[in-house]
């Protein structure tokens, strides 16, 4: 019997994650943020095509068990818009797309002693799940919307990055 990745990782990492016996700090919240994507692209060669970063948003939520005082693993999900603006003379347009993104990232926390401050360094595999995928083009004073063709409807990547957290004191 042949077992998929897909269904392997997340049983083995609910089981991890829901382990009475861990008895270590978990954690879970929501995440909000603006994304600037920008595609780069050449459609025709030898014609001026512009393009420009499309600003959108993310939202999501995530949990993590600290395994460790320096080691924490964590499951994320968020939504996340991207695409492009395009314009050449007597065009303009827009190209969106829409992602369901599963990140497991796997936190190395460097704490100082007496800080409440914790950088930390992440990494671990990103799928994403296209939702949508839309295009919208005006010229002539007419307005033209197709759906995408040919496109990737799930992309793998590497989760790679840095941050930090704030301890806050519980209770008054």
């Amino acid at each position: 019997m042949k077992v998929s990745p897909a269904v392997l990782l997340p049983a083995l990492l609910g089981t991890l994650l829901a382990s009475p016996v861990l008895g270590q700090t978990k954690v879970a919240g929501t995440k909000l943020g603006i994304v600037f994507a920008d595609i780069d692209t050449n459609f025709y060669e030898g014609v001026e095509i512009n393009t420009g970063a499309k600003t959108a948003f993310s939202a999501g939520v995530y949990f993590g068990v600290d395994l460790h005082r320096r080691f924490r693993l964590q499951l994320e999900m968020q939504y996340v818009r991207k695409g492009m603006d395009l314009w050449f003379p007597g065009v303009t347009g827009a190209f969106n797309l829409d992602y369901l993104e599963l990140l497991i990232p796997a936190t190395f926390m460097i704490p100082f002693e007496g800080s409440r401050f914790v950088p930390r360094l992440y990494v671990g595999p990103a799928a994403a799940l296209e939702l949508s995928c839309h295009s919208v083009v005006e010229a002539g004073g007419r307005s033209y919307k197709s759906d995408c063709w040919d496109t990737h409807r799930v992309q793998f990547g590497v989760l790679l990055g840095g941050g930090s957290d704030l301890r806050l004191s519980v209770g008054v």
